[in-house]
Order: structure tokens, then sequence, then C-alpha cells
């Protein structure tokens, strides 16, 4: 099953598909330490937090491929049928990292102003921390230990990546 081994060109791919996305991430860092009144965060902070999903429902959705995923030659395609998936399979495998997004987002706002060091932030963010890790570890996890070489994410989708050259 040798086009399922994707793993590495998978995580090759992820690198370059988050250097492309390096501009929003110098931009993101230089509001945060820029004074700004805190209805500009409100407005970025969503915008950029959306940015990464956005790029990759889209990209999946239309050629079945990030960028980083065509140099990479691998593809995600219907786990049933190995036919291009459609933007709702693209949303789908997408959907897990848009939640943690969209939390990031609200505890962001919600403690928007706190000093970083307030012992009232170590409580939301250390369980938010944690629940991302242990999602990023199952996802990782799973992949290692199927036929198919499928992720959470692949499953909620209803995906699977196969190599493009073989």
């Amino acid at each position: 099953m040798e086009k399922y081994r994707t793993f590495f060109p998978r995580l090759v791919a992820l690198l370059i598909d988050s250097f492309i996305m390096l501009p929003i991430a110098i931009f993101d860092d230089w509001f945060r330490r820029a004074e700004y009144p805190p209805l500009f965060f409100y407005i970025w902070i969503p915008l950029s937090a959306a940015v990464f999903p956005a790029y990759m429902i889209f990209m999946h959705g239309k050629y079945g491929q990030t960028l980083g995923k065509m140099y990479m030659n691998v593809k995600v395609v219907r786990v049933e049928t190995e036919e291009k998936i459609s933007f709702v399979n693209a949303f789908l495998r997408e959907l897990p990292q848009f939640l943690f997004n969209i939390s990031s987002v609200v505890l962001g706002i919600v403690f928007l102003g706190e000093n970083p060091e307030s012992e009232r932030l170590k409580i939301p963010f250390g369980v938010f921390g944690f629940v991302t890790v242990v999602w990023a570890i199952a996802d990782v996890t799973t992949f290692f230990y199927n036929e198919k070489r499928r992720a959470l994410h692949d499953y909620i989708a209803g995906t699977v990546v196969v190599k493009t050259n073989v």
C-alpha cells in the first residue's frame, strides 16, 4: 500500500503551507505588540485565526491539494472512491482545527487586556492547551494505526491522502 505512505510528504507539505502563511503570523505579532485600541483586535484576531483554515478548505475543496501537497505529490481524495473531494469534505476535514481556532479567538477576546501573567488566565488557557495537545496526539496516533494512514480529521471528513506519483 505504497500510495498511502504519506506521513513525511504530509509533514513537509504542512511546513510549506505554514511558511506560506508566515506573513499573516508576522502581521499578527506586529499588531499584538503595537498600541492599537481593543476594537481593532476584535476584528484582527478572528480574521487572522480564519486565514489558515480558509486556505486549507479552499485549496482542498478546489484542487484536493494545498500548495505544499502539490509540491510533495500528495492529494486528498474520498476514501470510498478515491475521487475528488467536495468543499463539504474539505470543511469537515478542517472542522477540528477551525473549532480550536474559534475557541482560541473567544478566549483571546474574553481575556483581552488581561496581564498575561495573571492567575486568572492559567486555568482556561491551560485546559485549552491540554485539549489541543491531546487532539494532536490522537490525530497523529490514529494515522499510524490503520492501513490507509488516515488521521482522525480524515475519518471525520471521509477522506484519505494518497501519493499522486505512484
